[in-house]
């Protein structure tokens, strides 16, 4: 019985791939990869926001385990997604692995899979099929990546972004981006806004505000979960160049450990780790001079 059920469980999942199979074959969309993207913001001082499973979440009305349902951000999300109101100095992206999944290993392939069965109609009716999107896992460069040297040429894509550059972070309390490692050798000077680790957007008018209000130029680097998908492209519709950079640094902490998995990084707020919501305070007195608003 146990080789029968699994039988049946096997035929009905190839079947539903198969299905998911033809249903992008007949709606196809263009999406640039990870490198086309990086290249893109490099060359042409592209902002970027970006969408994956938790923004389609929020957009389908659910909580997420840092942000609750918000009716307003989800229908700025939305907006963005359809790209209703084009700005030339913004992209907006959604994972790569909709056109391929191509590059990633075992494990990440699995899950997108079954993902994307799941949720691809519903995903593809938000979709504006004349723009050409671009890819959101630029920050997922090392753990779901099957050439792990491929990801160190996409740490140093990075690096060229901000080297040289004055940069302002803007990131929850205990993001703590960037600290503790290298990823910011290269840059000219750096501060930082912190904001709340959940549902940042409550404080969404009064964290631009201060942006705004320190605004000299830099390069913004938000690390804000979904409400960094809204910030960055508002704040680009004003002429502030501005990165939904996500999870990054929690990237390039596995990359320097040669991690096989996504493990706790000590000092530093994670989801997507056990306990990774259990932080402990840490001694930096450059980090603490690097801060200069607290909203929370």
């Amino acid at each position: 019985m146990i080789i029968i059920r699994k039988f049946k469980t096997l035929c009905k999942l190839s079947k539903s791939l198969f299905k998911d199979r033809l249903f992008t074959l007949t709606h196809p969309i263009k999406i640039y990869d990870t490198k086309a993207t990086l290249e893109k913001i490099i060359n042409e001082r592209q902002s970027i926001s970006r969408f994956g499973d938790g923004e389609f979440n929020l957009i389908n009305g659910q909580d997420l385990k840092f942000q609750k349902y918000n009716k307003e951000l989800a229908l700025r999300l939305c907006d963005i997604i359809k790209v209703n109101n084009k700005a030339d100095n913004h992209l907006t992206a959604i994972p790569y692995v909709y056109y391929s999944l191509k590059g990633k290993n075992k494990n990440s392939k699995n899950f997108w899979r079954i993902y994307l069965i799941d949720n691809r109609k519903s995903i593809y009716s938000l979709l504006n099929k004349n723009y050409s999107y671009y890819d959101s896992q630029i920050t997922r460069i090392y753990i779901n990546r099957r050439n792990k040297n491929q990801s160190v040429e996409f740490l140093n894509y990075w690096k060229k972004i901000w080297s040289s550059k004055d940069i302002l972070i803007v990131e929850g309390e205990l993001s703590r981006f960037g600290v503790g490692n290298d990823l910011f050798d290269n840059v000219k000077s750096i501060k930082r806004i912190l904001c709340p680790s959940v549902n940042a957007y409550d404080k969404y008018n009064e964290i631009v505000s201060n942006i705004k209000q320190n605004y000299n130029g830099q390069l913004v680097l938000v690390i804000l979960g979904p409400t960094a998908t809204v910030m960055a492209y508002d704040l680009a519709r004003i002429g502030i160049w501005a990165l939904d950079i996500g999870n990054l640094d929690m990237e390039y902490e596995w990359l320097m450990a040669k991690a096989d998995t996504q493990q706790k990084i000590e000092g530093k707020y994670s989801i997507e780790t056990e306990q990774g919501t259990t932080v402990e305070n840490i001694k930096n007195e450059e980090y603490q001079r690097q801060i200069i608003a607290k909203i929370l």
